[in-house]
């Protein structure tokens, strides 16, 4: 299967290289088959359209839990993601939208009106997250890896994605992963509703300098 790789949870994303210089890497695997120009696991776990999906983030700045909602064949799905693993998957969704030929009417849906279940059973960690591309049914297809379990044969989540949904995806996930904690421009730290003492200014108070990005 033609892969982005989004890497593992815990994993500082931000080492890797400039995500818009990926290349997808063509991994051949004997525990797959092949669908279309895209490789499924063989495991039991089969790729399905999302009928819905959403990224969002749960708590306040700092203490912020990450996850990735989609309702598949209606049944709900949730995987719970590090804000590297969000960030990752966002700009990649992006990266493969640029690189896709433009198609002269769109007529793939975009998200149904189905409501997720909270309380649904199928919920994990994500460990090694991956994206690929359907060309058959032009879809972006999106694998989650379950962090508890070691065999990558059978994926915790796969579903496929419209260019519409993808879009819709990645536009969420930069607002998402932005709304964070405000950085300070001079040493990085991430800082809280109070007063921010910087250790470059020796404890002096640069609030009148900005700030710059965000912190869970």
């Amino acid at each position: 299967m033609l892969k982005i790789a989004l890497g593992e949870g815990g994993h500082d994303l931000a080492a890797l290289p400039d995500r818009r210089s990926w290349v997808p890497a063509v991994r051949g695997d004997d525990h797959a088959e092949r669908r279309g120009n895209i490789e499924v696991p063989s495991g039991n776990r089969e790729a399905g359209d999302a009928q819905r999906a959403r990224v969002e983030a749960i708590g306040e700045p700092g203490q912020r839990r990450f996850r990735f909602l989609a309702v598949v064949d209606g049944e709900t799905f949730i995987v719970w993601m590090e804000k590297q693993q969000l960030d990752a998957l966002g700009r990649a969704l992006e990266q493969v939208l640029d690189q896709l030929p433009e198609r002269e009417i769109d007529l793939a849906p975009g998200n149904e009106p189905v409501e997720f279940d909270l309380t649904t059973r199928r919920q994990f960690r994500a460990g090694r997250m991956e994206l690929g591309f359907d060309e058959e049914r032009d879809r972006l297809v999106v694998i989650a890896h379950d962090l508890e379990v070691e065999s990558d044969d059978d994926p915790g989540f796969v579903c496929r994605l419209t260019r519409t949904q993808a879009r819709e995806l990645s536009g969420d996930a930069a607002t998402v992963v932005a709304a964070g904690r405000p950085r300070c421009v001079l040493c990085g730290q991430p800082m809280d509703g109070g007063p921010h003492a910087c250790p470059q200014q020796n404890g002096h108070l640069p609030d009148e300098l900005g700030v710059a990005g965000s912190d869970a």
